[in-house]
């Protein structure tokens, strides 16, 4: 991640860690650094590949057990706390947590994620699981809403076997729903293509 505001532009950082950072782009690789972090290491690079070969050079390195384990709890936790929200009786409407609850337990193996909105797709990051690398598709760390049909149309093309799913804010489908005569316009067979998740 760029430390920007997801990192809140460093402050997050302990002044105490030894902090290596990678980026192929110079200018991302040392975005904000000197403020409130600066990199002990800084490569520039593909963060992919230099994690392959960091894994390579470290085999047969443990690292202490209590680390993983606190990682591991820390997950149970929240996604307990997710469950618990999940199952508060509503008066009038859905539970939109539970509705993402079921809607990951119905998908099949090979299905895409398409997440298209705020504050709803950022419940659905914690909550659904992408099936694999390039099954989850969102607007990005800026947030830039009404992607959603067209994200949906090129994976369905690039996948015609895979289940489509668009996860879609109230405000991103307005954007986004007009495509939906597109699909018809070049007789993309909705039924297959998209179940959307509002």
């Amino acid at each position: 991640t760029v430390c920007d505001f997801r990192l809140s532009y460093g402050r997050v950082l302990s002044r105490r860690s030894k902090i290596i950072a990678v980026n192929r782009d110079k200018s991302q690789l040392l975005k904000n650094s000197d403020m409130f972090w600066k990199p002990t290491i800084a490569i520039q690079g593909d963060a992919g590949s230099f994690i392959v070969r960091l894994s390579k050079g470290l085999k047969g390195h443990r690292c202490p057990e209590e680390w993983p384990q606190s990682l591991k709890a820390g997950d149970s936790t929240k996604e307990n706390a997710n469950r618990a929200k999940a199952n508060e009786k509503t008066e009038h409407h859905l539970n939109p947590l539970k509705v993402l609850h079921h809607v990951d337990e119905l998908m099949a193996e090979d299905s895409i994620i398409v997440a298209d909105g705020g504050d709803f797709v950022g419940s659905a990051a914690y909550i659904m699981r992408p099936r694999g690398p390039l099954r989850w598709l969102d607007p990005g760390a800026f947030g830039t809403l009404g992607v959603g049909g067209g994200f949906a149309l090129g994976a369905k093309l690039c996948r015609p076997e895979s289940e489509v799913w668009i996860v879609y804010g109230d405000g991103s489908l307005g954007y986004s729903v007009a495509e939906y005569d597109t699909f018809t316009r070049h007789k993309v067979n909705q039924e297959s293509l998209t179940r959307p998740c509002m």
